[in-house]
């Protein structure tokens, strides 16, 4: 699972019609923003590998646009994790807990980082405003 920034222009693009100049000033801007969020959201991402951080990519789709990190545990850095009892053991068929001294054997679970949730409240102002720019122009002589 990944946790993206979605920005999807195809009803957009059928409102303003014939007028592909601006689709195409807007997308750009899209486009430009979202590597404004990737420079930000790497920025602001955890660094323990550097994994996380080199996931944060741009991907396109049509007119959707998505930015956010791929790596596979990236949603755990992000929502955190409850305290759980330690891991299973095959060979010995239990987890590892001492029920002598319960927070033995027990993981305690990791804070959230919502890097990208503030990432995207330090740019969004960005976009709407470029993003009405377009617009302006468009509706004003």
């Amino acid at each position: 699972m990944s946790l993206t920034v979605d920005v999807d222009l195809t009803n957009f693009k059928k409102w303003i019609g014939d007028t592909c100049r601006t689709f195409e000033q807007i997308d750009k801007v899209i486009f430009d923003t979202a590597q404004i969020v990737v420079g930000r959201m790497r920025g602001l991402a955890p660094v323990r590998t550097g994994m996380l951080k080199a996931s944060i990519t741009i991907q396109r789709e049509g007119g959707k646009v998505s930015v956010g990190p791929t790596a596979p545990y990236a949603i755990y850095v992000v929502s955190g994790t409850r305290p759980s009892p330690g891991r299973y053991v095959p060979s010995i068929g239990r987890r590892l807990v001492d029920s002598k001294h319960p927070s033995f054997g027990m993981h305690p679970g990791i804070a959230p980082n919502p890097f990208v949730e503030r990432t995207f409240r330090d740019v969004s102002q960005q976009v709407i405003d470029k993003v009405d720019g377009i617009i302006r122009g468009m509706i004003e002589p």
